[in-house]
């Protein structure tokens, strides 16, 4: 299909340090989950709501090992662009990532 693109931007706090890794050849890959919130008046009752989404960020080879090296922790603000993909897990569950 032309004149598409799959390009996210996420901004959100990370929710634990990058999990790396490593293959046999000297590739890797690190993994967090990120979370974005969202905040909306809820029009029939006046009322502030808010709402979390988790996000699984996927970092490969060099950028991992920037991310773990920079001591990105808990709670840190950050922003993340790259393609989001799905991916059905081994327990059924649907599974939506980030990657790099």
């Amino acid at each position: 299909m032309n004149g598409t693109l799959n390009k996210v931007i996420l901004i959100g706090r990370m929710g634990d340090v990058v999990k790396l890794t490593y293959f046999s050849e000297g590739n890797c890959i690190g993994q967090f989950p990120l979370a974005t919130d969202d905040e909306y008046t809820n029009r029939a009752t006046n009322e502030r709501m808010s709402s979390t989404e988790w996000h699984t960020i996927i970092v490969r080879n060099k950028l991992a090992e920037l991310v773990e090296k920079n001591t990105l922790t808990k709670a840190t603000l950050s922003m993340w662009k790259g393609a989001s993909k799905n991916a059905q897990m081994a327990n059924g569950r649907r599974r939506d990532a980030l990657y790099d």
